[in-house]
């Protein structure tokens, strides 16, 4: 469990020293949970970027941060898991959606 609490701490950590531009973030967890929450196409949109930051996370890991997703995950298991980590944190929605996502998935299927 410490192990987990450390890996929050410096993933939100890396999470809060993320440039931004002017605009803000190309995509925040805010309009993620919505597209994941929407209809079929932005459902399609979201199962595909969430299968991609995990695929990341998994293989070259996020910030120092990397997933052991097991064979048979499918992709609606690593948006499930995004969507639910998106809901449980309201306080961190305004980040990036990919930092997010990552966190989630290291969060999920920890390497041990």
């Amino acid at each position: 469990m410490r192990a987990v609490a450390v890996v929050v701490m410096v993933a939100l950590g890396l999470m809060s020293s993320v440039p931004g531009n002017a605009q803000g973030y190309y995509q925040n967890g805010n309009s993620l949970l919505a597209m994941c929450q929407g209809e079929w196409i932005d459902k399609t949109y979201c199962l595909g970027y969430v299968t991609a930051a995990a695929e990341l996370a998994a293989h070259d890991g996020y910030n120092g941060l990397k997933a052991c997703i097991p064979s048979g995950v499918l992709s609606g298991q690593l948006m499930d898991t995004s969507v639910q980590y998106l809901i449980a944190h309201p306080e961190r929605r305004h980040l990036p959606s990919f930092a997010l996502v990552s966190l989630a998935i290291v969060l999920a299927f920890p390497c041990r």
